[in-house]
């Protein structure tokens, strides 16, 4: 179907925690009148998560009748709600898993990993900040082939940042970002699964120019998004490096920032 030209932009890229949804994992009535206003222009909203699609992801794509393409697992993967098939991939190498693995283990770091349809981690030990409908598995059942992003929890006592910057060193096939909602952790991808690759990938798909694509973001690991879209908008919470490339900045999330987003481009 042709899409209508509503305005200059077509595609809206959101992230989930801290921008779509607040810490509770909830989305205002507001904001879900917002994107059905969206959605009826016949424009695409997509979310850019860290999330796997499996869980918090799949409920809110059905809750707010998304139909586009959403990037999951920090960009490594776009997956198709409807059909719930993986329309692109970039994985972790079956090789650097391993030695990953092996280090976090000997270094006793708290770890879970992200397959296509379970989340991983030693001894299936749960993890809240996933949400709920997230199945967990030991490690030990791990296809290494199949591995979307890593995320590093706790690195016992040892600085995670340096951490991060050290593997991004001794790792330069990887992409490795801070995020978090409450803690710092560590979010492991390949380099060429991102944000930036994804929505690159995503435009592709969707038949859009960049120039017509709006992203949305509030972390660290925002700043790839927004760098490959035309239109790029910051919370207000939002870390100074992002908001430094902000074409607008808006409330932050508890104060419905995202309607104030979607209100100032849906017709511009």
């Amino acid at each position: 179907m042709t899409k209508n030209k509503i305005g200059k932009y077509r595609t809206w890229v959101v992230d989930f925690d801290g921008t779509l949804v607040n810490s509770s994992f909830k989305y205002s009535s507001a904001v879900k009148n917002s994107i059905k206003l969206l959605l009826e222009k016949d424009c695409d909203f997509c979310i850019a998560t860290g999330r796997p699609y499996f869980g918090l992801i799949r409920q809110t794509c059905k809750e707010l009748k998304l139909t586009s393409p959403q990037i999951i697992s920090g960009g490594s993967g776009i997956i198709d709600p409807n059909s719930e098939k993986l329309l692109w991939k970039k994985l972790i190498s079956a090789r650097t898993v391993q030695k990953l693995l092996e280090l976090f283990e000997r270094k006793s770091y708290s770890f879970s990993v992200a397959s296509d349809k379970h989340v991983f981690s030693p001894e299936a030990k749960f993890f809240r900040e996933y949400g709920p409908e997230i199945e967990f598995k030991d490690t030990r059942d791990l296809d290494m082939q199949n591995v979307f992003k890593i995320v590093v929890n706790d690195t016992t006592g040892d600085n995670i940042l340096k951490v991060g910057d050290k593997l991004s060193h001794e790792y330069p096939e990887l992409h490795i970002v801070r995020s978090g909602i409450n803690r710092i952790v560590l979010d492991i991808t390949s380099k060429k699964g991102t944000k930036h690759s994804a929505v690159l990938e995503l435009a592709k798909i969707l038949k859009v120019s960049q120039s017509k694509i709006v992203g949305v973001g509030d972390g660290y690991n925002d700043y790839p998004l927004l760098t490959a879209c035309g239109f790029k908008i910051a919370m207000d919470n939002a870390p100074s490096q992002l908001k430094k490339i902000a074409d607008l900045i808006v409330p932050p999330v508890t104060e419905d920032g995202l309607v104030n987003a979607l209100t100032k481009t849906i017709n511009a």
